[in-house]
């Protein structure tokens, strides 16, 4: 996993990870993990936003309609939300044959899907403080109580090269 924070530290850089919240959340049979932006690094572009299912890097209208009406409370018009979200789920629940450079691909329930994401993110979002400082971590492991509790924890970059990144570059699951 540190491995995978220093690649995002160093592909996004400081002012993303000084912003990011860690998001960690399982449910109906999916996990979804990864950082989330507070609303206020919110950028004029969607040049930020990076989202992989099992492992496959994926531009889909469904992840994109949940994301950004999970933010649509608290972004002004015109803004995109910054993310990088790992998606993990059991492959014959979609259909990565839909698109010939498998860049996007056919759930076989969208609605669970999009509720999914579109949930998790709101209700993580929902529990962000504007106070609170950025590069915490959101987690759902507090079954017993049955809610979901921001817990701080920084996020750091690594040195290049730090857990065998040697400096390849791009995003990789």
């Amino acid at each position: 996993e540190r491995s995978r924070d220093a690649r995002v530290a160093a592909m996004l850089g400081d002012d993303f990870i000084a912003n990011a919240m860690k998001l960690d959340h399982e449910g109906a049979g999916m996990r979804l993990h990864g950082w989330f932006c507070l609303p206020t690094y919110a950028r004029s572009q969607a040049d930020q936003q990076y989202f992989f299912l099992n492992g496959r890097p994926l531009r889909d209208k469904l992840v994109a309609s949940a994301v950004r009406l999970a933010y649509r409370d608290v972004l002004f018009h015109g803004r995109h939300p910054a993310y990088v979200l790992f998606l993990e789920m059991d492959p014959a629940r979609v259909d990565v044959n839909a698109h010939p450079q498998k860049l996007e691909v056919r759930f076989r329930e969208p609605g669970l899907i999009h509720d999914f994401l579109f949930r998790t993110l709101e209700r993580a979002l929902a529990e962000t403080r504007p106070t609170q400082s950025a590069a915490g971590d959101w987690s759902s492991d507090d079954p017993a109580r049955g809610r979901h509790r921001p817990r701080a924890r920084r996020l750091r970059a690594a040195p290049a090269g730090a857990d065998g990144d040697h400096g390849g570059g791009g995003m990789r699951a």
